[in-house]
């Protein structure tokens, strides 16, 4: 996502899994199997450690379809040919309950057809109620009108800058504060209005395997209590009495449909600058936290070079806070948003970052597609949905960054992984454990030649140069090796 200044697979591909994979919740071959977790890492049905890489996919403009946008089989396919296994995909609360208590069931059945299609082709898809600045009063995106209670206080944009309105629009922060209070609208609380929301999408997409999860709240913002979130301290007040207890009651009612996909939550929306996650324990056995990493940009204008640079430090912290809140709680972990930038070296930042703390990433976004809260950034994987996904409609600055070779699957314990792309070289270690075999994503766009491996303590088990190389752990290792060069 972008807030304003906030720089906040082929035919030939599933010819050869059909050959090396059974058809499991492998690349290309579609998925079988609810994820878990233990600890911090998502987990399949035979325990082994699943990485997404992939993209967020939110239609912010009527009728918030994707696939009237023109997402669909054509994007699957193009996604798994890059190694991609999930999408985040936004279900507006402005489609699916215009009314208070009328759902429109024919927007939710279009975004089960769309994970479905995502599904056949190996990608899970997380799904996500996205808000910016809660709603089109404000200029922004996510909830209906008649969620909105702003006391009288005049709806007044006070410019376009995203950012300045979450500080000071005084209507904004009213209708902030009477969420997080739980006020009555049409003869309910809000946050009760919400959970009947999450619980009437769970009850439709429980069971489903192509669901990775459900991610609960996008960003939250504190309303008028954001100054006390600031960092180094954070605001434990907000967070432990407000935003904890809603996502313990939102999970609550998932599971009174759905007691088997992960839940993930979020810590409040300056978390993202390196404010402390002060939320105790608000899941279950079944949670993760969701977390973002941005450049934040206050200069008025895209986002220079210098100030990535300045950046490096505060994301360093935030995977530091969110890493220490999934070791407080035994949580998965998940960064659900980064980039949104039309500059490839700070994707690249990013990826690496998370890469050498072993975190699973999801990038904003896939495409643009008239995002209202964009600020006019050049974003976005595939520019136009109605032309081909390939030639000028792809970013291949940002694809070349974000197609890279990594762990898919480990059947055991990630103590290292990476990339290097000025050698072009590949590495990771890990500690075997249980059944299944390991894949790795080789990244044909990296290496169009094939690729060389070098191996030790598993033996290889896919064909040469297979899109996705298969590692069996040999009987008695205690650690396993490999390297994929060009």
């Amino acid at each position: 996502m972008k807030l304003g200044r906030w720089v906040v697979g082929g035919a030939a591909l599933a010819a050869v899994l059909a050959v090396v994979a059974p058809a499991r919740a492998d690349s290309g071959a579609g998925v079988s199997d609810v994820l878990g977790h233990q600890g911090r890492w998502i987990t399949d049905a035979q325990g082994r450690r699943v990485i997404p890489h992939g993209f967020n996919m939110v239609a912010k403009a009527p009728p918030y379809d994707p696939a009237r946008l023109g997402f669909g089989e054509k994007d699957a396919a193009f996604l798994a040919e890059h190694g991609f296994t999930a999408v985040r995909l936004g279900v507006v609360l402005s489609g699916l309950e215009p009314s208070p208590g009328e759902f429109d069931d024919r927007y939710l059945a279009s975004i089960e057809k769309t994970v479905d299609v995502l599904g056949k082709h190996g990608i899970r898809t997380l799904l996500t109620f996205p808000q910016d600045l809660l709603s089109t009063k404000f200029r922004g995106t996510g909830y209906p009108d008649w969620m909105i209670r702003t006391d009288g206080i005049p709806v007044d944009f006070l410019n376009h800058d995203t950012f300045q309105n979450l500080l000071s629009n005084p209507a904004l922060q009213r209708a902030e504060d009477n969420f997080w209070n739980n006020a009555p609208v049409a003869g309910k609380g809000l946050q009760d209005w919400y959970a009947e929301a999450w619980t009437h999408v769970a009850k439709r997409f429980r069971g489903n395997p192509a669901v990775l999860g459900y991610d609960l709240w996008n960003e939250p913002w504190p309303g008028s209590a954001w100054p006390s979130c600031l960092p180094p301290f954070g605001c434990g007040d907000f967070d432990g009495k407000k935003l904890a207890p809603f996502f313990t009651k939102m999970i609550r009612a998932i599971r009174t449909v759905d007691p088997g996909h992960l839940a993930f939550y979020e810590p409040n929306l300056l978390a993202t600058v390196g404010s402390p996650i002060n939320l105790g324990r608000p899941g279950d056995a079944r949670s993760g936290l969701s977390f973002h990493a941005y450049c934040v940009d206050l200069s008025g204008k895209e986002t220079p070079d210098w100030m990535y640079r300045i950046c490096d430090g505060v994301q360093k912290t935030v995977f530091d806070q969110a890493a220490a809140q999934a070791d407080r709680t035994g949580d998965a972990l998940l960064l659900s948003e980064f980039g949104a930038t039309k500059n490839p070296d700070e994707m690249s930042y990013v990826v690496r970052l998370a890469d050498e703390r072993r975190v699973p990433w999801l990038e904003w976004t896939y495409c643009r597609c008239g995002d209202p809260t964009d600020g006019g950034t050049v974003e976005g994987l595939v520019y136009d949905l109605t032309k081909p996904r390939s030639g000028a409609n792809v970013n291949t600055a940002a694809l070349n960054v974000l197609d890279e070779p990594y762990p898919q699957v480990v059947a055991g314990t990630p103590k290292s992984y990476g990339y290097d792309p000025d050698a072009n070289i590949f590495t990771l270690t890990y500690t075997p454990s249980g059944g299944g075999d390991t894949l790795v994503y080789t990244s044909p766009l990296h290496h169009p030649r094939g690729y060389r491996v070098a191996v030790r303590g598993a033996t290889v088990v896919s064909a040469p140069d297979a899109p996705v190389l298969r590692l069996r752990a040999a009987p008695g290792a205690t650690e396993v090796g490999v390297s994929v060069s060009g």
